[in-house]
Formats: C-alpha cells, sequence, structure tokens
C-alpha cells in the first residue's frame, strides 16, 4: 500500500514538473496557471480552464498530455524496476 501511494507522489510531482515546464515556455498569465495548478492532482483527466481559447488552448492540452505520458513513463520505469525486487 505503501508503494502506491509513494508513485501516485511521484507521478503527481513528475506531472507537476513537466507540465511547470511547458507552461513557462508559452509565457502563460498567472491566472492560468493557478488553474491549471489546481487541476494537476487530476493528472490525465486534467483540464484547460475554459477561459483560454484559440492556438493557446490547444498548445497548453497538447501540453497537458505531453505531462501526462512523461509521469506515466517514470512511474511504469520505477515500477519495472522494483517488479524483480517482488518475486
Amino acid at each position: 500500500m505503501l508503494a502506491i501511494a509513494l508513485l501516485g507522489a511521484l507521478a503527481t510531482g513528475v506531472f507537476r514538473s513537466a507540465l511547470d515546464t511547458h507552461v513557462a515556455r508559452l509565457q502563460v498569465p498567472v491566472e492560468i496557471r493557478v488553474a491549471l495548478d489546481a487541476e494537476v492532482p487530476k493528472l490525465a483527466e486534467a483540464k484547460v480552464p475554459p477561459q483560454v481559447v484559440g492556438e493557446q488552448r490547444r498548445a497548453l492540452e497538447e501540453d497537458l498530455n505531453e505531462a501526462f505520458v512523461r509521469s506515466f513513463r517514470v512511474v511504469m520505469l520505477v515500477a519495472a524496476g522494483f517488479a524483480p525486487t517482488s518475486a
């Protein structure tokens, strides 16, 4: 059970870090950053705030997807690394 909690915390941390990197590149206004930060715990269910439109919305949706994929990959690699020790 502890491993599940730790992997969840790892996934959230990697997701937040990846999203922050992408959002900084786009120079998103502070209000949008705050709204996106509130979405971080949702991981794959995170949504772009409704006030974002156009090309910026598409870019942020792609960034959310990429951040989730990165967090998923990291968690799977860690879990795969621990698998032999559980046998």
